[in-house]
């Protein structure tokens, strides 16, 4: 997480900037923290949200004051088994959507690997907890807080695992967000680091803007790709990677003002793209499941493969949705740190603050790439939600 922290001062809800105000230990983050001004940012009478303080440079890195249980540096990525998708003849290889929707996925239970004040709840929990539901045919995830306890919340992981040649697509009608909140889309192969992990969307608080990281074992580099915060994949471990911002009002109350809009994320032999669309500039061939991505335009990230980094540092993803609170990222960056954020989200009276902690989905699909288009050694199979 940062090794330094961000002040916010408001003066008629004006734009904030950051300094080097906590180094010195985790209980002055306190004093200079506002906790209502931040609120007030998030409110609609507020200023706009490009006001609020984005993150600098590093990513998951926890900050040099003091955490009330110890953290490791390095992301333990628990290992899930799930089989290899089998390509078919077809553009696409999996939907997701609807009822259907959860054919597609596993429910993790496990205790969370970033340290998030959070309980992945199970299938059952989820739907009798209201957490998991379907209307009209929107897949809504949503999450539990003000309990006195750990919030409830819902992480999928795919239940097959995916590779080179495919685009990742997802719908998003409504993006979780609010103080302690950390969504993500993102995918990681076994062994982590060593065979990859590529984050789509990222966001913490209330950010306007999604980041895009990559993380991977020694010898990877993207010295050439424009914004990056850190070109080397491995830094911290591989625990800080190599990411950036993603484009204005990619995520955050801008993205569900605007109805949301689609991510898809490309990746082949020469490298992983990334594309954003609002909801008025999805492209056609995406709705009609014919996707073209070289009428698509520049996406808005390429991360190239070459000699700076080879392409078999990614193999065998799981696609995981999740949203986490406070945490190793998340928790550290809340105003008066991790402590602070966990006392937050489990205090009953902050549960209206936190109504937008939730995902709306329209769907998920997983296409095959142009160079491909799905040859299998299986031609006469069809694919339709999967579930391994």
């Amino acid at each position: 997480m940062l090794a330094r922290t961000i002040v916010i001062t408001i003066s008629a809800l004006a734009a904030s900037r950051a300094h080097e105000a906590c180094e010195n230990g985790g209980t002055e983050c306190a004093d200079v923290w506002d906790v209502q001004g931040m609120l007030q940012l998030a409110s609609p009478a507020s200023a706009p949200a490009a006001g609020f303080p984005k993150r600098k440079g590093t990513k998951k890195k926890h900050p040099k004051h003091s955490t009330p249980t110890p953290i490791s540096k390095k992301k333990f990525t628990p290992e899930v088994w799930a089989p290899i998708h089998e390509a078919v003849r077809a553009p696409v290889q999996l939907t997701c959507e609807g009822e259907s929707f959860l054919s597609c996925w596993t429910f993790f239970t496990a205790s969370d690997p970033t340290h998030g004040d959070v309980e992945y709840v199970s299938e059952e929990e989820a739907k009798s907890l209201g957490l998991f539901q379907v209307n009209e045919g929107v897949v809504h995830l949503g999450s539990l807080v003000g309990q006195n306890g750990p919030a409830k919340s819902i992480r999928l992981q795919s239940a097959n695992r995916f590779g080179e040649s495919h685009i990742f697509v997802i719908d998003i009608k409504h993006m979780p967000t609010g103080l302690g909140t950390w969504p993500a889309w993102w995918s990681y192969g076994p062994d982590w680091p060593n065979n990859g992990e590529i984050d789509t969307i990222e966001t913490v608080n209330i950010e306007d803007q999604a980041q895009s990281t990559l993380h991977t074992s020694y010898g990877c580099r993207m010295p050439m790709v424009s914004g990056i915060f850190n070109p080397d994949c491995n830094s911290e471990d591989a625990y800080e990677g190599c990411g950036l911002f993603g484009p204005s009002n990619s995520g955050g109350p801008p993205f569900n003002s605007a109805g949301g809009g689609v991510f898809a994320t490309q990746w082949i032999s020469t490298g992983i793209k990334m594309w954003f669309w609002k909801r008025a500039d999805i492209p056609s061939d995406i709705t009609s499941d014919s996707p073209d991505s070289t009428s698509w335009g520049e996406p808005y990230v390429f991360f190239p493969f070459g000699d700076d980094c080879p392409s078999s540092h990614f193999k065998d993803h799981v696609l995981t949705i999740n949203l986490d609170f406070c945490g190793d990222w998340a928790g550290n960056v809340f105003p008066g740190g991790l402590a602070k954020c966990v006392e937050y989200i489990q205090d009953p009276a902050n549960a209206d603050q936190l109504k937008d902690a939730y995902w709306d989905i329209n769907y998920v699909k997983v296409f095959a790439a142009e160079a491909t288009m799905g040859v299998s050694s299986r031609p006469d199979q069809t694919v339709n939600a999967i579930a391994g």
